[in-house]
C-alpha cells in the first residue's frame, strides 16, 4: 500500500539513451544541363556505386544546380549551376550532424555565385569529386557579356559593350553584329584572331529610334567545325522613354552662360526650354514644368525664394558675381559661407572622383577648360558627397566646390557658382570641332536633378527585363498629395502575360515602401498594374517587363576538372575520373574522419507511465485478491 502510495506522487526518474550515429557521406549530383550535354551519370551507375558502400555509412543524396532538391534520381535539366547555394545547404543541414565527407558528381563548371574554392567552409569536411564530362579543349567563338543602359531616351544615343571570347581560333576570322527588332544591322565589327586564346572588348553607341521596351540582338559568326554555336548569339532591351524634360529658364538679365546651356540642351533633343524674364510668370504655369534653371540678381526673386513653392521644383541655381554669397546661403540649409567679403576668384574646374551618381569624364576635360570666376569665400557644405565639380586655384586643387547638389531631401537642387563657363562650349570646339563633352556634362546635370519619382503618387520600380532563372522582385513607392510617403496601404498588382492571363497579387509593406516577389516566370512581356485605394482616390501605375532566357548551360561545354581537383586538394579529399570511381569506398573507409560517434539523449519521465510496472502491480493486485479469497482472509 506505501509504495502505491509512492506511485500516485509521481516520482521523476532521470534517463540516459545512448545513440550510435554512423558518418554521414552526403551524395551532391550536378543537375544542369551542361552535365547532360557533357557526359551525365546514369541511375544505374549511381545504384551501383552505393552498394559499394557497407553499413559503415549513411548515404543521403542531393542535387543541386538551380536549387537544392533533396531527391535520388537526377534529371539534368537545371538551368544554372551555383555551388554557392549547395555550401550553404551544407552549412545549414549538416552543423550539429555526423557528417564525415561529401562525394560530388559534377563537370565542375558553374556559371552563377561564387567560386567554390573561395567559399569558406565551417564543417571541414572532406570532399572526394568525380569529373564528367570532356575536359578536352575544342575551337568555341562566344559572347561571354553584353552590357548596356537599362534606360534611355528617344532620340538619343546609349553605350552598348560586348566582350567576346575566342578559344582555339588562331587564324580565323568573324563578324560582331547588333541588330535591332527589325533585324536591322546597327553595329557591325570585323574581328581576327591572331591567339589561340582571345578575349575582345567592343563599344559603340546605338540610336533609341523607338520607345518602350526594345530588343537588340548581337551575334557573332559561326566558324568552321566549331563544337557549339548557342553561345553566338545574345540578347539584351533597354527602355527607351518618349518624354521630353521641359526646363524653366528664368532670368533678369542677359547671360552668355544660360545661352550656352540653353544651346546645349536644344541640341540633345531631350529637352524642351521656355524663357521668363520674371518669377512671377513662371510660377503661374510651374507645373508644367519638370526642372527650373534660376539666374541673376537672388534680391529680385526673395518672395519665391522664402516661400515653400521652390521646394518642390527641382532646380538649378546660376547665381551672378554680384550676388553675395552670404545672402545666397541664408536661403538654403545645404551650404553655410564663414568669409562675407565681396571678392573674386578666377578658378579652373576638377571632377571630384567621389562624386558618383553620375560620371562626367576624365579630369582632363574640365582641366583644360578656359578658367572661370566665383566667389571668394569657404563654402561648408552639408553633403560633401554631393559636390560634381571642385575648384582648382592655379596648380592648387582645393576643396572648395565650384558645382554641388542639395540631396537632402527627394527634391534635388543644384548649385553652379561660377560666371564664364561659356568659354568651354567654345574652347571644345576649337580643340575637336565639336561640343559633345559639353553637352553630354549639361545634359546630365538636368537629368540628375530632375531624377524625382514622386510626380506620380504610385510608383512601380523594376528593371525593363529580367532572366527567367531570377526571382522576380519589385517594388513600389507611394505617396499622399504633398508627396509624403504612406505606409501600410494595400498595393494590388495585376500581372498580365502575352497571352491576355491576369495574375493578382498584394505587396507586403515596409516602412514607406512595397515589396513583391514574383518568383519565376517564362519567357514573354508582362503588362504590370498596380493600383490603391487612398483617400477614396484610386492611384495607378502601369509597366512593361520582359522576361528573356539566358542560355547559360551552353555558354560552356568544357569540363573544368582542374576546379575539381583543387577543390578536394583543399579540403583534403580526393578527384577521380569516371574510370576511378571504383576505388572512392575504400579511400572513405580508412578516412580518420570517418567514424561513429555516441550521442547521449537525456529524458525525465514519471515511473507510473511504464506500462510493464502496470502490469507488475496488477499481477500483483490479482495474486493478492486470489491468495485473500483463497485463504478466507478480510
Amino acid at each position: 500500500m506505501l509504495f502505491l502510495s509512492a506511485l500516485l506522487l509521481k516520482p521523476l526518474f532521470l534517463f540516459l539513451n545512448e545513440k550510435i550515429e554512423k558518418p554521414i557521406v552526403l551524395l551532391a549530383i550536378d543537375n544542369s544541363q551542361s552535365v547532360k550535354n557533357t557526359g551525365e551519370v546514369s541511375l544505374e551507375a549511381l545504384k551501383s556505386f552505393k552498394a559499394q558502400f557497407d553499413d559503415k555509412f549513411e548515404i543521403e543524396t542531393v542535387l543541386f544546380g538551380q536549387e537544392i532538391k533533396e531527391a535520388q534520381s537526377p534529371t539534368y535539366a537545371d538551368v544554372k549551376t551555383d555551388y554557392s547555394e549547395l555550401m550553404q545547404y551544407v552549412r545549414d543541414e549538416y552543423k550539429y550532424r555526423n557528417l564525415g565527407g561529401m562525394v560530388l558528381f559534377s563537370d565542375g563548371i558553374y556559371n552563377l555565385g561564387q567560386n567554390p574554392l573561395y567559399e569558406a567552409w565551417d564543417n571541414q569536411i572532406p570532399i572526394y569529386t568525380v569529373g564528367l564530362g570532356d575536359p578536352t579543349p575544342y575551337k568555341d567563338l562566344r559572347i561571354q557579356k553584353v552590357w548596356s543602359n537599362k534606360v534611355a531616351y528617344l532620340h538619343n544615343t546609349f553605350e552598348v559593350e560586348v566582350q567576346v571570347q575566342a578559344d582555339l581560333c588562331k587564324g580565323q576570322n568573324a563578324t560582331l553584329t547588333i541588330l535591332n527588332a527589325s533585324n536591322q544591322i546597327l553595329f557591325s565589327q570585323a574581328i581576327s584572331f591572331r591567339e589561340p586564346q582571345v578575349f575582345k572588348t567592343f563599344t559603340t553607341q546605338l540610336p533609341a529610334n523607338n520607345s518602350g521596351v526594345q530588343k537588340y540582338t548581337v551575334n557573332v559568326s559561326h566558324l568552321d567545325q566549331e563544337k557549339n554555336l548557342k553561345n553566338n548569339h545574345s540578347n539584351f532591351y533597354v527602355e527607351v522613354i518618349d518624354r521630353k524634360k521641359k526646363i524653366a529658364i528664368v532670368s533678369n538679365q542677359p547671360s552668355p552662360d544660360v545661352a550656352a546651356f540653353a544651346k546645349s540642351w536644344r541640341a540633345s533633343k531631350l529637352f524642351e526650354i521656355q524663357f521668363f524674364n520674371q518669377i512671377n510668370a513662371f510660377e503661374t504655369t510651374k507645373n508644367q514644368f519638370d526642372v527650373l534653371v534660376l539666374h541673376g540678381h537672388f534680391k529680385d526673386y526673395d518672395a519665391y525664394l522664402k516661400s515653400k513653392e521652390f521646394e518642390s521644383t527641382p532646380t538649378l541655381f546660376l547665381p551672378t558675381l554680384q550676388n553675395n554669397i552670404s545672402q545666397i546661403a541664408n536661403y538654403f540649409d545645404c551650404f553655410t559661407v564663414d568669409n562675407t567679403q565681396q571678392k573674386h576668384n578666377t578658378v579652373s574646374a576638377y571632377l571630384n572622383e567621389n562624386f558618383i551618381a553620375f560620371s562626367g569624364g576624365e579630369n582632363s576635360v574640365f582641366s583644360e577648360m578656359p578658367p572661370v570666376q566665383t566667389f571668394f569665400g569657404n563654402l561648408n557644405l552639408a553633403q560633401k558627397n554631393a559636390v560634381f565639380l571642385m575648384q582648382k586655384i592655379g596648380p592648387l586643387t582645393t576643396q572648395y566646390p565650384l558645382l554641388f547638389f542639395d540631396v537632402s531631401s527627394k527634391i534635388k537642387h543644384g548649385f553652379f557658382i561660377a560666371e564664364g563657363f561659356f568659354r568651354w562650349p567654345l574652347y571644345e570646339y576649337k580643340q575637336t570641332k565639336s561640343t559633345q563633352n559639353f553637352e553630354l556634362f549639361s545634359s546630365k546635370i538636368i537629368q540628375y536633378i530632375s531624377d524625382v519619382k514622386q510626380k506620380k503618387q504610385l510608383y512601380i520600380q523594376s528593371e525593363p527585363s529580367y532572366y527567367s532563372y531570377q526571382n522576380i522582385e519589385i517594388e513600389a513607392e507611394l505617396f499622399d498629395n504633398t508627396y509624403q510617403p504612406v505606409a501600410n496601404q494595400e498595393v494590388t498588382l495585376k500581372l498580365v502575360n502575352q497571352n491576355k492571363e491576369s495574375f493578382e497579387y498584394i505587396f507586403s509593406s515596409f516602412n514607406n515602401r512595397y515589396k513583391l516577389s514574383l518568383g519565376f516566370l517564362p519567357k514573354g512581356t508582362y503588362t504590370l498594374k498596380a493600383s490603391c485605394k487612398v483617400n477614396d482616390q484610386i492611384l495607378t501605375d502601369q509597366k512593361t517587363i520582359y522576361v528573356k532566357e539566358k542560355d547559360l548551360e551552353n555558354a560552356n561545354l568544357q569540363a573544368n576538372f582542374s576546379l575539381l581537383q583543387k577543390l578536394s586538394k583543399k579540403t583534403a579529399g580526393q578527384f577521380y575520373s569516371t574510370d576511378q570511381v571504383q576505388n572512392m569506398p575504400a579511400d572513405l573507409s580508412n578516412n580518420s574522419a570517418m567514424v561513429s560517434v555516441s550521442k547521449y539523449e537525456k529524458s525525465i519521465s514519471s515511473i507510473i507511465e511504464f506500462k510493464s510496472i502496470f502490469f507488475i502491480l496488477f499481477i500483483f493486485l490479482c495474486i493478492e485478491w486470489i491468495m485473500r479469497k483463497y485463504f478466507s482472509m478480510p
